[in-house]
C-alpha cells in the first residue's frame, strides 16, 4: 500500500499501520483510585517457629466490603504487603487478619487449614492491628496449630 503526504510517497505495510494505530491508542494510566497504600509488613510465628505459606488477608474494619488484600508469608514467616513505590499494599485503616495455612492432607485431596479455621473467619478473629504510614511493619504474630481445646 502507498501513502502520499505532499510531494512524498511512503510505502506502508499492514504491520505498520497496526503499529501506528496501537501507538495511537497508548495514554497514560489514570492514577489508582481510593486511597494511596502502604507497604506494611510483619510475621507470622506458628508453633515457636517461622510459618512458611501462611496467607494473611487484610480485612477492613471500617470499610465492611472493601477489598481484602492477601499476602504469603516466606521461608522466614515473614510477609510484606508490597515494595516501596508499588501499587499494591495496604490503606492506613484498622484492620482485622485472617489467616490460614493450607496443606494437602496425606494420600491428596482437599487441602486443609493446618491453624483448624481458628484465624480464618474475619468476624471472629482476634489478630486486629492499625495499619500507620508511620510504622510499617505491624509485628509478630505468635499462632498455634491444632485444633481449638
Amino acid at each position: 500500500m502507498s501513502l502520499r503526504i505532499g510531494n512524498h510517497s511512503f510505502f506502508v505495510t499492514p504491520t505498520v499501520i497496526t503499529i501506528v494505530i496501537g501507538f495511537a491508542g497508548c495514554q497514560q494510566a489514570p492514577p489508582p483510585s481510593g486511597p494511596p497504600v502502604l507497604p506494611v509488613g510483619g510475621t507470622i510465628i506458628v508453633d515457636g517457629e517461622p510459618a512458611a505459606g501462611v496467607t494473611v488477608r487484610f480485612v477492613a474494619v471500617d470499610a465492611p466490603g472493601a477489598a481484602a488484600p492477601a499476602f504469603v508469608t516466606g521461608s522466614d514467616g515473614r510477609f510484606t504487603a508490597a515494595a516501596p513505590g508499588s501499587d499494591v499494599g495496604v490503606a492506613a485503616g484498622t484492620y482485622r487478619l485472617v489467616v490460614y495455612w493450607l496443606a494437602t492432607p496425606p494420600g491428596g485431596g482437599m487441602p486443609v487449614d493446618r491453624l483448624f479455621g481458628r484465624y480464618a473467619d474475619p468476624d471472629r478473629s482476634a489478630l486486629k492491628v492499625a495499619v500507620d504510614p508511620t510504622n510499617p511493619d505491624i509485628g509478630t504474630f505468635s499462632l498455634t496449630s491444632g485444633p481449638s481445646r
